[in-house]
């Protein structure tokens, strides 16, 4: 199993770059999924958001890694989410150079609001208006493939007083439409639809069970959980595990657990259908769940559902619900599938919900798909989570340097579209973000690689490895190529916490680097930092055994121990982990290095090579839970 890519779609976001008239910034509907129209009516009506900048975040950052050092004497000191709303808030000489400027065109203090945390504002205003104040010209624009209708400029402008004050300008319109109903979303399922029939033991040379985990990473059977520890993995609406299936899987591998369930939170809405009992519904959350509760219980494990039956939940929609402070930051254009549905939910759930100590995240998006402003304010609010304690686990896909399974997910050279089957790397996100916790893929030697170049990388492996683990590499039945996604953000730059680690892995593999040269950004946040066994996860999905691949069955494991760890610590009095890069990079021997092994994708085969060290294929390696233990429980006294 693999991360299932959903392609959302984004309106007058931008790009900057200098004109005449100011700061012009590029919008992505002049993409290739969007077709230019006639031009808009003058008086129809536009809804616009202003995303004021946040200030300080050069602050949060020396905070976070600070709280995050196990060498600093604010380790474990975390904030609240009031805290962390109020340092952070833009300045009160940002909020008001932006009103002066919406009033000297005539829009007074009546026709706006602003959010509870003072970063957005926003406001109601025709075309005309629009066009005069962003200095630009809106069209009707239809998607390619969904037949979805907005109206929408190519690009706006800001005056230069205002450009390191504004982070970026939304303003559309829908128009009201039928659509196909794939809209909005493509969703790949990664499986090989191999049936296992069971056996007793589990041959874990083959294949991935409970015990098999236990063994490799050295996962303690017995656990007492804390009161206060929490556990939640990300789903959007829709995707539902099966009671049946959870059963049958205990059933067969861990009979202790028959009935065990996960606890609900529904996040607006919180959609779990169960009329069409399919693969590519019931896949992801049944190998999430089925793992999580084997490793972990009695620890409850909450599934956090995002959406209803119309609108597909987002991470956006998660974070809201996390907190009210970042609400309001929400675009209904952006963060639903539609204006048009609008009416169907209005409730958005704010503040509502407390985010669990450690969340898991198997799901990812193109960086390419996303202007930069809108990657960096959510990767801000993964920040803001780290600030509070809690420790966030992404899969890092599986297409190797591509961000999506198949064809078509690598960045056009010339025009910057992430539709090409070769090309640039495209890295995917939120892996690349750097204030969440990446894990990629790995499997045995013993398991199949393949025949390319990258899998012929795979060679004997040292006592740095007890695990005899390399680079997860598979080729399915259906000729679709699998490999530990990693690489290099287009977006991020290099954290502090990883430069050393970057810097040495580039002067390592310096001469074959220099070969893909021009295809990556060598000063990007490199990912993943982490990662676990990726391949043959034996899986129960709609009453059958299925063999399952991919890093997204890699996250929910890495972050299960992670999970053990906080409630060993919470007995103690301590505090949980919270933000793991910092420590992980500082003490990396608590990982399993994976040396060999590569990763492919968008026409370059090998693409980036395991190496001794951080690398962009395995990061520091694979866990081992109890030397993890030892640091985090009895080396850390706070």
């Amino acid at each position: 199993m693999a991360i299932i890519t959903l392609l959302l779609f984004i309106l007058c976001l931008c790009g900057t770059d200098v004109s005449a008239s100011g700061i012009r910034r590029k919008t992505l509907w002049a993409s290739h999924e969007w077709d230019q129209g006639k031009d808009a009516h003058d008086g129809l009506k536009l809804d616009v958001a202003i995303a004021l900048r946040l200030s300080d975040m050069g602050s949060a950052v020396k905070s976070l890694l600070s709280i995050s050092d196990p060498t600093s004497a604010s380790y474990g000191h975390y904030w609240t989410a009031k805290e962390v709303a109020q340092r952070f808030s833009p300045t009160p000489h940002a909020t008001s150079l932006t009103l002066d400027w919406l009033e000297s065109f005539g829009i007074d203090k009546g026709r706006f609001t602003r959010s509870r945390d003072g970063g957005h504002i926003h406001l109601s205003v025709t075309v005309r208006e629009a066009s005069m104040l962003l200095g630009t010209k809106f069209h009707h624009f239809t998607n390619r493939d969904t037949e979805e209708q907005h109206i929408a400029c190519h690009h706006y402008h800001l005056p230069r007083s205002l450009s390191g004050h504004i982070d970026y300008v939304t303003a559309s319109a829908s128009v009201s439409v039928h659509t196909r109903s794939s809209r909005h979303s493509k969703q790949i399922p990664i499986t090989s639809s191999a049936h296992y029939a069971p056996e007793s033991p589990v041959d874990c040379e083959k294949f991935t069970a409970p015990s098999c985990l236990r063994s490799m990473y050295n996962i303690p059977r017995e656990n007492n959980p804390h009161p206060n520890n929490s556990f939640g993995i990300y789903q959007p609406s829709g995707l539902t595990w099966l009671p049946e299936d959870l059963d049958k899987f205990f059933g067969l591998f861990e009979p202790d657990l028959i009935g065990q369930r996960p606890r609900m939170e529904r996040i607006d809405g919180g959609y779990t259908q169960t009329d069409y009992k399919l693969l590519p519904f019931n896949m992801e959350p049944d190998l999430d769940f089925e793992y999580a509760i084997a490793l972990t219980a009695p620890q409850n494990i909450t599934d956090i559902q995002v959406g209803d039956k119309h609108h597909l939940g987002n991470l956006n929609l998660m974070l809201a619900a996390f907190d009210k402070y970042y609400c309001d930051s929400l675009d209904l254009s952006i963060d639903y599938q539609s204006l048009d549905d609008l009416g169907k939910n209005e409730t958005i759930d704010c503040g509502t919900v407390s985010p669990p100590k450690v969340l898991s995240i198997s799901f990812g998006w193109p960086e390419a798909a996303f202007p930069p402003e809108y990657l960096h304010r959510q990767c801000y609010e993964f920040l803001k989570l780290g600030l509070m304690g809690i420790t966030v686990i992404v899969a890092s896909a599986d297409a190797g340097t591509g961000s999506g399974l198949g064809p078509g997910f690598c960045i056009n050279e010339e025009t910057g579209a992430h539709n090409a089957t070769t090309g640039k790397f495209s890295p995917s996100f939120p892996a690349s973000c750097p204030w969440v916790t990446a894990v990629g893929g790995t499997q045995l030697v013993t398991q199949p690689h393949g025949n390319s170049s990258a899998a012929r990388h795979v060679t004997s492996v040292g006592k740095s490895n007890p695990t005899n683990e390399t680079t997860f590499y598979y080729t399915t039945p259906m000729n679709r190529t699998l490999s530990s996604g990693g690489g290099f953000s287009n977006i991020f730059t290099v954290p502090l916490y990883q430069a050393a680690d970057i810097y040495r892995y580039s002067m390592h593999e310096y001469k074959h680097l220099s070969e893909i040269q021009g295809r990556y950004t060598a000063t990007g946040r490199g990912y993943p930092d982490v990662a676990a066994q990726a391949y043959g996860y034996l899986t129960v999905v709609e009453d059958k055994v299925q063999v399952l691949h991919g890093s997204s069955a890699s996250a929910p494991v890495f972050a299960s121990i992670v999970a053990l760890i906080n409630g060993e610590r919470l007995e103690l009095g301590k505090s949980p982990v919270g933000f793991l890069n910092t420590a992980l990079y500082l003490y990396p021997y608590v990982l399993n290095d994976i040396t060999t092994g590569a990763n492919e994708g968008c026409g370059v085969d090998p693409a980036f090579q395991a190496a001794s060290g951080w690398d962009p294929v395995t990061g520091l390696g694979t866990p081992d839970y109890q030397r993890m233990r030892d640091l985090f429980v009895n080396r850390l006294y706070k």
